[in-house]
């Protein structure tokens, strides 16, 4: 896995393959490189030029980058299992050993607080333990945090800038005994109040005002976008239109929430619901994957071949194609508030590259941009 650095994006610190993308510029201006060896070919160097800082060897399956500089990622081991990472800006830590864990990222705040779940592997039974959450920093260490029951798994999404951990909680092997769960700043387990009538729940995201999002199932296993807000009070949004539901995934600091209808079927569409607007969808087949303070939402429409094409959505100006013309297949991994995207997109012949893509729909090849490419990249 390689991060790609640039003080053109010092806001974020960086930009990673696969990247929750932080606060940034669109990168037009010339800049020295974080190498200060490389400093005299960056005096010659075009604009908007990245410098590659290696993190491991091997796959790395979910990054986020924060304001910081700081990055967290997941990774398969040379043991086949995934491991969590956690970059400084000088150096790799892994936040719990690698020996004899799983562990899965879940997100990390611009105050370089991680959380994550992880699992002690047993070599004579590796499904012995159940996933357990944790919260680390360099400042504060790890601590395990609490969950529902031994017998049951944990997930966390989400964390803001609080301290405060959003996700989900099973009291045992059952995924009907999952409820939405938040931890506070201290370590405080609080279960998501449900509305009567409903039963599992899930929190999927939580904004600087302590408001977060998620659904709960009704009796007839319909999913329902919902919100809770900072004192845990809960508001069902419904199905929103959806025939077979709805989940709320992402909110920012205005209130906007987008998310999916009719999830997990042909016809499932990302939506972006508003407080006082309603309801929008950029059309079918479409899948967020972020929302900024902008009130856009980026994402990938699937063709029916299974083929993607990147798209970034809001009310004002509808939907904006990103798919590179001249390649089958893009997809947009994160978004910040300035409308600038990133993710990948490839050739048919299987060949890949990092894209960036500002709010006007330009994109650019990153690949173009690296100061002294290694050989063979």
């Amino acid at each position: 896995m390689h991060i790609l650095r640039s003080k053109t994006l010092r806001a974020a610190g960086g930009l990673v393959l696969a990247a929750h993308l932080a606060g940034f510029d669109d990168g037009t201006r010339a800049v020295a490189p974080a190498n200060g060896a490389q400093g005299a070919s960056a005096l010659h160097a075009p604009a908007d030029v990245y410098g590659i800082v290696n993190l491991v060897p091997s796959q790395a399956l979910v990054a986020h980058i924060n304001a910081s500089g700081q990055a967290a990622f997941e990774y398969i081991g040379l043991d086949y299992n995934a491991h969590v990472g956690f970059f400084d800006g000088q150096r790799v830590i892994h936040p719990i050993t690698p020996s004899n864990t799983v562990s899965f990222l879940g997100a990390l705040n611009d105050r370089g607080e991680l959380a994550f779940v992880s699992r002690y592997v047993s070599p004579d039974d590796p499904w012995s333990t159940n996933l357990q959450p944790y919260r680390w920093s360099a400042a504060r260490g790890l601590a395990r945090l609490p969950s529902l029951g031994a017998a049951g798994d944990s997930w966390i999404p989400a964390i803001n800038n609080n301290g405060i951990v959003v996700g989900a909680s099973y009291t045992g092997s059952d995924p009907a005994t999952g409820r939405g769960v938040r931890w506070s700043a201290a370590n405080r387990l609080t279960v998501l109040p449900r509305p009567p009538g409903f039963d599992l729940s899930y929190a999927f995201d939580i904004n600087e005002r302590n408001v977060n999002v998620g659904s709960v199932t009704d009796a007839g296993g319909i999913n329902h976008a919902a919100r809770w807000d900072s004192a845990n009070r809960p508001t069902v949004l419904g199905t929103l239109g959806g025939v077979r539901g709805a989940i709320a995934m992402y909110n920012n600091e205005r209130g906007d929430i987008a998310g999916m209808l009719d999830g997990g079927t042909p016809d499932a569409r990302a939506f972006l619901w508003s407080p006082s607007r309603g309801v929008a969808t950029p059309g079918p087949n479409a899948v967020v994957v972020g929302l900024n303070e902008a009130g856009e939402i980026a994402g990938r429409i699937v063709s029916p071949d299974g083929a993607s094409r990147a798209f970034l959505y809001s009310r004002a100006r509808g939907l904006v194609d990103l798919h590179p013309a001249s390649l089958a297949v893009s997809e947009i991994n994160s978004l910040n508030d300035a409308g600038v995207s990133v993710g990948v997109a490839w050739a048919s012949q299987g060949e890949r590259r990092a894209y960036r893509w500002s709010r006007t729909g330009a994109a650019v090849d990153l690949n173009t941009r690296l100061l002294n490419p290694p050989a063979g990249l």
